[in-house]
């Protein structure tokens, strides 16, 4: 007799072998730890005044990639409207199942598209808000219509000033930007 056993994704090899790859994930972890204990966010939207600084770690490939200076220009500009420091930290090419996003959130959310046909925008929308956990987790969904350039390059004033101001530890994957300046 033929068991069926529910199957789940497991990621746990990498696309490529990348140098520094484990240096990464014990600077993100120093990081992240350090930011709990002193009851920072890791990634937040709270703009609320008594945050000082947040950390936001982001994958290392594709659009906001590490060494892209529009992704540079664009956190600082969000730092400059916050008025706060930000650190970054990429995690590194071909890592991103280790990013707690894919876990936190979109683990779940996939849960709830399984098996359904996306004929419009509105289902994804609606299905991805039913999202929740018994810790309390939910979501909350915008159907972004904005239409986004590619190929965009930062500006010169951008390139002029560099203000991004780079780690000591694995600095290309790791910096901060000053949101006071």
């Amino acid at each position: 007799m033929c068991k069926y056993v529910k199957r789940k994704t497991v990621k746990c090899k990498t696309l490529k072998d990348v140098e520094n790859r484990n240096e990464q994930f014990e600077h993100i972890a120093v990081l992240k730890n350090e930011f709990a204990e002193n009851q920072l966010p890791v990634l937040s939207i709270d703009t609320k005044k008594t945050v000082k600084k947040m950390l936001i770690l982001c994958d290392g490939g594709g659009s906001n990639h590490s060494g892209h200076h529009i992704v540079k220009e664009e956190f600082n500009l969000l730092a400059e409207q916050l008025e706060m420091e930000i650190v970054i930290d990429h995690y590194p090419p071909y890592c991103s199942k280790w990013n707690p996003i894919e876990h936190k959130a979109f683990s779940y959310i996939s849960k709830k598209w399984q098996g359904v046909v996306f004929d419009n925008y509105d289902i994804i929308k609606e299905l991805a808000e039913q999202t929740t956990t018994k810790t309390g987790f939910s979501v909350k969904a915008y159907i972004n219509t904005k239409k986004f350039k590619t190929g965009r390059k930062a500006s010169d004033a951008f390139m002029t000033t560099k203000p991004v101001v780079f780690d000591g530890i694995l600095p290309k994957w790791n910096y901060k930007l000053n949101g006071s300046q």
